[in-house]
């Protein structure tokens, strides 16, 4: 039978005295200590978030800049490339010149569109819209003026070429037919025409 000393020491059992209770460790400052572990991580993580948000804002509203500074310029280049179509259409040859610019206008807008960011594609489809409808609305008073202009000429040789006949009224019934199928010119302007050219004629 092994002796007391071949045990080895006792382990460290507490103590039980009669009428006390078992000793034991606090807790209350382990647990003190976790919470304010848990509230810095919170509040470092609010933090990192806060950043993200400004950083994200920022980025947006760079984004956005951006955007609005290629639109000024898609809208600049526009006008600058409308009026030189303007100039360069020759006597004659504006009809159809606005559906036609459109035409072109579309298709720039939409390579223009291509490149906005996503969250800016409705607002800046919007401002393209209007561009175009304001660059159309300019190019079609420009056709319709000029065709008017042309028209007018045009009534004009031929009551020139009229005024070499010997029959008046043959002239003023031919000169009647042309009027009448102009499109170009209201009402109120045909009269006021067929009054100056008639005269003429009569005159001649």
């Amino acid at each position: 039978m092994p002796s007391r000393d071949d045990l080895g020491p006792l382990p460290n059992v507490p103590i039980v005295h009669p009428g006390r209770g078992i000793a034991r460790a606090d807790a209350s400052a382990i647990a003190e200590g976790a919470a304010q572990i848990a509230k810095a991580t919170t509040q470092f993580g609010g933090a990192l978030g806060q950043v993200g948000d400004t950083l994200y804002k920022h980025d947006l509203a760079a984004k956005e800049f951006d955007a609005e500074r290629k639109f000024q310029e898609f809208k600049w280049n526009e006008q600058l490339s409308l009026e030189e179509q303007m100039r360069s259409v020759e006597p004659g040859q504006a009809e159809g010149f606005a559906d036609r610019w459109a035409d072109q206008y579309k298709e720039r807008a939409r390579g223009v569109l291509a490149e906005i960011p996503e969250p800016f594609k409705g607002k800046y489809d919007g401002k393209l819209f209007d561009t175009e409808r304001n660059l159309y609305g300019a190019s079609a008073n420009f056709a319709r003026g000029e065709q008017k202009r042309s028209s007018i000429n045009t009534l004009e040789d031929h009551k020139n070429r009229l005024a070499l006949s010997s029959d008046l009224d043959r002239a003023k019934v031919d000169y009647d037919s042309l009027l009448k199928t102009n499109p170009f010119l209201t009402p109120i302007e045909k009269d006021e025409l067929r009054r100056k050219h008639l005269d003429d004629l009569e005159e001649a």
